[in-house]
């Protein structure tokens, strides 16, 4: 199936985003080692795919690669280039840090987030 960029898509998609990050930062928080490393991981991936859905329709493009995903969206906003790449990197980890991936979803998270939604 071929998916058109467009906000409608990136709207099904990730309107959740801010409850998917608060969820995210209670489980980090209270479950085991292994629980929280599946839950880091999963949040990370979508807070790529969210800040990719902010800039996909400019770019007229779809893709399901999360490295492709940092890479067009730092065309786009440059300046958060460390950010998007902390959180691919935590994306695929073997053993993310809870401490840092509680500090990534209050800031640069919560950035995505917003951006999100002044933007759809």
């Amino acid at each position: 199936m071929k998916f058109s960029p467009t906000k409608k898509l990136a709207r099904n998609l990730h309107s959740d985003v801010d409850k998917n990050i608060a969820e995210a930062k209670k489980k980090i928080k209270s479950a085991n080692s292994e629980e929280a490393k599946l839950q880091i991981k999963s949040i990370m991936k979508k807070i790529i795919r969210t800040a990719f859905s902010i800039v996909m329709e400019d770019e007229n493009y779809w893709t399901t690669d999360l490295d492709e995903m940092t890479k067009i969206f730092t065309k786009y906003f440059p300046e958060k280039k460390q950010q998007i790449n902390a959180v691919l990197k935590m994306a695929e980890s073997k053993s993310p840090d809870r401490k840092s991936a509680t500090s990534i979803l209050n800031n640069f998270g919560k950035w995505v987030s917003s951006e999100y939604f002044k933007r759809m």
